[in-house]
């Protein structure tokens, strides 16, 4: 959640004039006309939960490797394969046999060569391991009878910045044949299926909530680190080590769901050398000058919603007290109700170990240039 305006910049280019910078190929999947995805049958749940909507909330563009449980006869299956592409991929399962052969015909039908489809059983997705930038589930969770060996089983088969996203009824919009989801219910299943609950978005759709869960402990360093392992430390770092220096990495963007200055603070550097540089070409220079943003930051027209790290690479020196990072950045906010999103952000870094702590000395956001 960085973008630390300390000027009277707000940044056109991050705010109203947002879609102006946008890759043409993402902005163009919410043009397309794609009523002619849906059955008859589907019309009023689409009414309700427009599979576009839904996906443009979760950042769903050309390209993503989905995975969708309990998929049905796929009303919202065909919209993802729409969405992704052909150099993306949907794997859609379901515990039903019937339901599983009816999706598969359909795809055919409709000429949807990017869908797999999954025989699954209730406590296993059989997704396929490392693959997934996301799963989704649309008013499946709340019908699963055991969901925390389910939660589970979606785990191996994320990539490492993967995260998994339930949309599910409002509590006023409940079923009665269903269970009544909250913060607190699926946070409890998150914990124990080895998950944090990382955002509620409540205000988007009209009847139902999106619950956005990532794993408590991110993947093993070989598979998302490039390490250094010459010189005087003689071997790989352990996970713990590398651990950390990803949740600072993450906190220097997670704070800002709760406004939590203090964590913020925690990872930063506190000295005049800490630099940083915007897309636009605005810099921030020292620890004083990075503070002076907090007052926008606190404003109640801001809020966090949501934010996705993809493509991690984080590179340890060989005294083991510096690491430099790369990711790309989805960091998706709200300015006085209007989007002030930054997608497909190119971030990089530098962190220092100091007292204990990892804490950025630097760092660098900028978008693809268009060609």
């Amino acid at each position: 959640m960085r973008y630390s305006l300390g000027t009277t910049m707000i940044m056109s280019v991050l705010f109203s004039a947002w879609t102006a910078i946008l890759p043409a190929q993402e902005a163009a999947p919410a043009a397309r006309d794609t009523s002619w995805l849906a059955e008859p049958q589907e019309k009023r749940f689409n009414d309700v939960q427009p599979p576009e909507l839904v996906m443009d909330i979760l950042g769903i563009r050309p390209g993503f490797i989905i995975g969708e449980v309990g998929a049905g006869h796929g009303r919202v299956t065909v919209h993802l394969a729409a969405r992704v592409g052909d150099k993306g991929k949907v794997y859609a399962n379901d515990i039903d046999a019937a339901a599983v052969d009816y999706l598969r015909a359909r795809c055919r039908r409709q000429g949807l060569a990017n869908v797999e489809t999954i025989l699954s059983l209730p406590d296993d997705a059989r997704f396929p391991q490392n693959t997934l930038d996301l799963v989704v589930m649309t008013w499946v969770y709340h019908h699963v009878d055991n969901p925390v060996p389910l939660l589970r089983s979606l785990l191996p088969s994320l990539k490492p910045w993967g995260f998994v996203a339930l949309v599910e009824p409002k509590p006023e919009h409940s079923e009665n044949n269903g269970r009544v989801l909250t913060r607190g219910t699926v946070g409890e299943d998150a914990r124990a299926a080895g998950f944090i609950l990382d955002a509620v978005i409540e205000d988007r759709l009209p009847a139902d909530n999106v619950f956005v869960l990532r794993p408590a402990i991110p993947k093993a360093p070989g598979s998302y680190a490039e390490v250094d392992n010459h010189g005087d430390r003689g071997g790989a770092p352990d996970g713990e080590e590398m651990s950390k220096i990803e949740r600072s990495i993450r906190d220097c963007i997670g704070w800002a769901k709760t406004k939590d200055f203090r964590r913020l603070y925690s990872v930063i550097a506190n000295d005049p050398d800490f630099l940083e540089v915007h897309p636009d070409g605005a810099v921030v220079k020292g620890f004083e000058d990075f503070k002076k943003a907090e007052k926008f930051w606190g404003s109640p027209d801001f809020k966090a919603v949501r934010y996705a790290i993809r493509d991690l690479r984080i590179k340890l020196s060989k005294s083991g007290d510096v690491a430099w990072f790369f990711c790309l950045l989805d960091d998706i906010n709200e300015w006085k109700g209007q989007p002030a999103n930054w997608e497909n952000t190119r971030w990089t870094g530098v962190l220092e170990k100091r007292e204990g702590r990892w804490v950025m000395v630097q760092q660098h956001f900028s978008f693809a240039a268009e060609g």
